[in-house]
């Protein structure tokens, strides 16, 4: 491996300091990477915002057109008088073209990761062309990684699936819950963007909801942590369906008020849409199922998609149709009327959680699948070639 500096991992990447699943996910393959490799080894290389690591670059402050271009641009350049052979971890296909080139040109071996819905249908010719030449594509959920293979003729030897962490902030503030779900308050929480683009989380779906679970249990309340153009689209709807007394809205800007308002609900409620075809919806994995489960949360969640890999419907809480206030409000009603109920499903999905969702054990299976330990003999010999 040619040496420039000491660096050995170039992240590609949208803008990783925004709120979301990619994000976090983002973050969480930059922690374990620098954990690994020391930050000197590592750098992130961003569309938008903010860039870590030595010699790590931002196209700009948001994601357009130009910044895109410039992104694609400057990386082959860059790539080529500072980082041949270095290894490039794409953490979104849309990325991944720029990989390729490098690839071909230097030699570079990539990575790409696939989330969810943005491979779950046609693929535009450049980011497919990337997608395929890939020496390992790494998956949020086996559901991701069956459609790859399927859709977009990846080898299979070359896919893996690798499910997201919680975050080490996250597993450290649900060591100390002071309440289990049954002795919370009758709550139930949703997080996640409220941008119009996310309407598939169907949040809407438990607002309407609402009015079935309240003649269960009459003190419900609805708490929706997150921001995004469609908060006061869901407003509207909870005035209109007549529960706006019921439904708090709160922004999670600092991660304490996030972890805070897993620990104060009984049960966890994301819905999800779910279809394939032209355009495609629903969650790739739901990180935000999993954080539930670390803190003994009981979650009612969607029946299709990746979900089903974070959370066991039946066991640590429930799978429903978003498109039946019947079966989502029974669901709901389940945990918030029977504290115990709550607390079995809350200790069966902490369990659970703790087997598969943790920082180190994201770590140990990332570094495994990038070759640190032999899986993929061109990207760990890359990597682990100490500097000279």
């Amino acid at each position: 491996m040619r040496r420039f500096g000491d660096l050995s991992v170039c992240i590609l990447a949208g803008n990783p300091f925004q709120k979301g699943g990619v994000e976090r996910l983002t973050l969480g393959v930059r922690a374990a990477l620098t954990d690994a490799l020391g930050d000197e080894r590592v750098a992130t290389f961003a569309v938008a915002g903010q860039a870590e690591g030595r010699d790590g670059w931002s196209a700009g402050e948001r994601v357009t057109i130009r910044t895109k271009s410039a992104f694609a641009g400057t990386m082959i350049g860059r790539i080529a008088r500072r980082h041949p052979r270095a290894v490039l971890i794409v953490m979104h296909v849309n990325l991944s073209q720029v990989a390729r080139v490098a690839s071909g040109m230097w030699g570079n071996p990539y990575v790409v990761w696939a989330h969810g819905a943005e491979v779950w249908a046609d693929l535009q010719p450049l980011p497919g062309w990337g997608l395929r030449g890939a020496d390992h594509v790494l998956c949020s959920s086996e559901f991701t990684r069956t459609q790859i293979v399927d859709r977009h003729n990846v080898v299979p030897e070359r896919s893996l699936t690798l499910h997201p962490a919680v975050s080490a902030s996250c597993l450290d503030r649900a060591a100390r819950v002071r309440r289990t779900a049954g002795s919370s308050a009758p709550v139930i929480l949703s997080v996640g963007r409220l941008s119009r683009e996310a309407a598939y989380k169907r949040f809407d779906a438990v607002i309407e909801a609402l009015p079935i679970v309240m003649g269960a249990v009459p003190n419900v309340r609805y708490v929706i942590v997150g921001e995004g153009t469609g908060r006061e689209d869901l407003r509207s709807l909870a005035r209109t369906v007549g529960v706006e007394d019921r439904v708090e809205f709160r922004s999670a800007d600092e991660d304490d008020r996030l972890w805070d308002a897993y620990e104060s609900a009984r049960v966890f409620a994301m819905p999800s849409a779910f279809q394939l075809g032209r355009r495609p919806v629903g969650e790739g994995f739901g990180i935000t199922l999993a954080e539930a489960a670390i803190f003994g949360r009981p979650v009612v969640g969607p029946s299709g998609g990746g979900s089903g890999e974070a959370f066991r419907p039946g066991v640590t809480g429930e799978a429903v149709d978003a498109g039946d206030r019947r079966q989502l409000a029974d669901a709901l009603v389940r945990y918030l009327s029977d504290p115990d109920e709550a607390d079995r499903a809350g200790v069966a999905g902490r369990a659970w959680a703790l087997e598969r969702f943790t920082p180190a054990r994201f770590a140990q299976d990332l570094l495994g699948a990038l070759g640190l330990s032999g899986s993929n003999q061109r990207v760990g010999a890359a990597i682990a070639e100490s500097p000279s």
